[in-house]
C-alpha cells in the first residue's frame, strides 16, 4: 500500500483508491479480493449515514496517500 504512487507514475491514483473503498472490486472467480469495499462495511455500521461514511472513507484515502514512499 506505500507504493501506489510509485507503481502510478509517481501520483497518487486517488479516485482509483476511493472507488475501491466506496465500491470494492471484482471477485476474480478463484480467489478473493485484495480490498474490501469498505464503503459497504461503514454503511452498514453507520445504519446508512452517508456523511460519516464518506468522512472515514476520505479519511482513510488521505492516511494511505501520506504513506507514500518517497
Amino acid at each position: 500500500m506505500t507504493t501506489l504512487a510509485r507503481r502510478n507514475g509517481g501520483k497518487f491514483p486517488e479516485a482509483h483508491v476511493l472507488d475501491i473503498l466506496r465500491n470494492g472490486v471484482v471477485i476474480p472467480a478463484h480467489g478473493l479480493a485484495d480490498m474490501p469495499a469498505w464503503g459497504t462495511d461503514s454503511r452498514l455500521m453507520d445504519t446508512f449515514n452517508p456523511s460519516q461514511v464518506s468522512a472515514r472513507i476520505t479519511e482513510l484515502v488521505n492516511y494511505l496517500k501520506s504513506q507514500q514512499a518517497k
